[in-house]
């Protein structure tokens, strides 16, 4: 099939590098299980298609009622024969967050449940990516554009300030009671203490959770395990705010595990799995990997799927269409839904400077 003939909703052609990763991965989008061979379809049924390929509420508009004309050995990518109802330059400046929110719905479809992603470019090295007091506006806005329902929460951080994580936990608890939090590949720090918050954590074989002890500042080029001021040589002012540090982080996990996924469990039990997390006795380092075989160990709630399992290949594939998208557009993190987005980009400041995306 040339460049020509592959086609994205509303009908514009992919750019070539698109194409050629729509080609590498067609299992991750089909309906029917893994792509088949080439060599010969003249004689076969044509296969159902995902929304994700044609979808009819999608952002390039309603599709024809058939999917005549696609491929029937998987090798396709999402597209339809409608022109979008876009302008075609607005359109083509935000085909990649139409292509994300067609498979938010399909993901949605699988699971029967709302999916809203937390997305941080962990890679990027910006202190922008870190979980802050700006973030409950964008997570609200997120939480609020329906009623309370069945969530997943995809998540991607390597964690930020305590005050901030509190303030999201809160948010999460009010509009999604029934919460189950996915982490593709990592959720670090404060970011495990959002999964936490969770009744499940569904994990892959990528999937990393981190201890939750506290980092304090002490400088801009000097962070430290609170756990490491907290000795009697230490100035008096920095060990009480290290002891601080270390006592809110372990109230937070405690209370979250008690109320929500360890619901129940006898008190001593909790404790020693928040001492794991929270301690350096068990995990010696801040960034220990935490996966789910480990995660199931320590008692937590954790659903492993395999690298095989077609709702987990979507996720993977979502995952990294943010990864990518973050880094070729250059934001740090991204707010999104089946139909709200919110994007922030950081300016030379490091501040966090918002680009909110129209519905």
């Amino acid at each position: 099939m040339g460049l020509g003939r592959l086609l994205v909703p509303g009908g514009f052609p992919l750019h070539h590098r698109e194409a050629r990763s729509a080609r590498s991965q067609p299992a991750l989008i089909r309906s029917d299980g893994p792509a088949r061979s080439s060599t010969n379809h003249r004689n076969k049924k044509r296969p159902e298609v995902s929304r994700f390929v044609n979808d009819p509420a999608g952002p390039g508009g309603e599709s024809a009622p058939d999917n005549q004309g696609l491929r029937s050995n998987g090798d396709y990518f999402p597209r339809g024969r409608r022109l979008p109802q876009q302008s075609p330059l607005f359109w083509v400046a935000e085909k990649d967050r139409y292509l994300r929110q067609l498979l938010i719905r399909d993901i949605e479809e699988l699971t029967g449940r709302r999916l809203l992603v937390y997305f941080a470019d962990c890679e990027s090295g910006d202190q922008g990516v870190q979980i802050t007091s700006s973030d409950d506006a964008y997570l609200a806005e997120l939480l609020g554009s329906s009623a309370p329902e069945p969530t997943d929460l995809l998540l991607e951080t390597d964690g930020g300030s305590t005050d901030a994580t509190e303030k999201l936990v809160a948010l999460l608890r009010s509009c999604a009671p029934d919460l189950r939090v996915i982490v593709p590949r990592r959720a670090k720090s404060n970011g495990t203490l959002l999964a936490l918050a969770s009744a499940e954590v569904l994990m892959g074989i990528t999937s990393e959770l981190g201890p939750i002890d506290p980092i304090l500042t002490v400088s801009p080029q000097m962070r430290f395990s609170a756990h490491l001021l907290v000795g009697d040589d230490v100035d008096p002012l920095l060990r009480r705010t290290a002891e601080d540090a270390i006592a809110q982080t372990k109230k937070l996990a405690t209370t979250l595990l008690e109320t929500g996924m360890l619901r129940g469990r006898p008190d001593a039990e909790i404790s020693e799995i928040v001492d794991k997390l929270a301690g350096r006795d068990h995990f010696h380092s801040h960034g220990s990997v935490i996966d789910a075989e480990e995660a199931t160990a320590l008692g937590l709630r954790i659903k492993l799927l395999p690298l095989d399992d077609h709702l987990w290949q979507c996720i993977w594939l979502l995952r990294c269409m943010y990864a990518h998208d973050l880094r070729n557009q250059q934001l740090v993190k991204v707010f999104e839904g089946r139909k709200l987005s919110n994007a922030l980009r950081a300016n030379g400041r490091l501040e966090i400077e918002p680009v909110t995306k129209p519905v």
